[in-house]
């Protein structure tokens, strides 16, 4: 399996460590590509990009292997498939990922009046529409709706008849799954175990469409690069083949 890790964060958002120290630990834990993916949009991190993309052309690290990819993570903002990133920022980047929540879907923090298939509707439209935007490469984090109101949807909820909608929007949209190696942390309410179990479904069901996958930490701090041990072990479990796991070198 390649050995990358193409979502990180750093204190231009919501991480602690500077762009330079997500590249060392990258260098340091023999990664072949590290990509810098910080918030972008959405009211909350301002404008850093132009100021990072100038940091990594004035030090550039010298004598290092790991491939640096410059990106962002941008937001969902509705079910039409509008992002918080334009296509003018969007052509400055190596990697565009973008996450959806609730306020993507559209709904309140409370959402106890809606019915939960209205919900899986909603998403699966949402799932549609992001796939749509020709801006996006990756699908951060995807079935992420398990904080942040009453009403959490666990993957398992989700019936095949929506998963084949979105699954197939992927492939045909050419958009990338991410297995987020932290991903059960979105979900606080499931054991652990049970949500692995549910995720390996939902991977190997979209293996089978033919959708294709990066693998990602979200890491916010530097002990976090490279820690990808849960997303090896949902793609081998859902026995996703290495050709479906995206090499930047090609994709990107």
């Amino acid at each position: 399996m390649l050995n990358y890790d193409l979502h990180t964060h750093s204190a231009y958002s919501d991480g602690r460590g500077t762009l330079h120290d997500n590249i060392h630990a990258a260098e340091a834990m023999g990664l072949s590509h590290i990509a810098l993916t910080d918030h972008l949009g959405g009211g909350r991190w301002g404008n850093w990009l132009h100021k990072a993309l100038e940091e990594l052309e004035d030090e550039p690290p010298v004598g290092y292997k790991v491939k640096i990819l410059k990106g962002a993570e941008a937001t969902l903002l509705d079910n039409s498939g509008r992002i918080s990133i334009d296509a003018e920022t969007a052509a400055k980047l190596d990697i565009v990922l973008c996450d959806m929540g609730w306020s993507s879907l559209g709904f309140p923090g409370e959402v106890s009046q809606i019915s939960r298939e209205q919900i899986i509707e909603r998403i699966t439209e949402c799932f549609v529409n992001l796939c749509k935007n020709p801006l996006v490469d990756v699908v951060a984090h995807p079935f992420n709706f398990g904080r942040h109101t009453r009403v959490a949807i666990s993957p398992g909820e989700i019936g095949s008849d929506y998963l084949l909608k979105i699954a197939d929007e992927f492939v045909l949209q050419s958009k990338a799954f991410e297995v987020m190696n932290n991903a059960w942390w979105w979900h606080p309410l499931m054991h652990p175990g049970e949500f692995t179990a549910q995720y390996i479904q939902i991977v190997r069901f979209f293996a089978e469409r033919g959708v294709r996958f990066t693998i990602g930490s979200d890491a916010h701090d530097i002990v976090g690069i490279g820690n990808l041990a849960w997303s090896r072990y949902v793609l081998g479990e859902a026995n996703v083949s290495s050709a479906q796991i995206v090499d930047p070198d090609v994709y990107l």
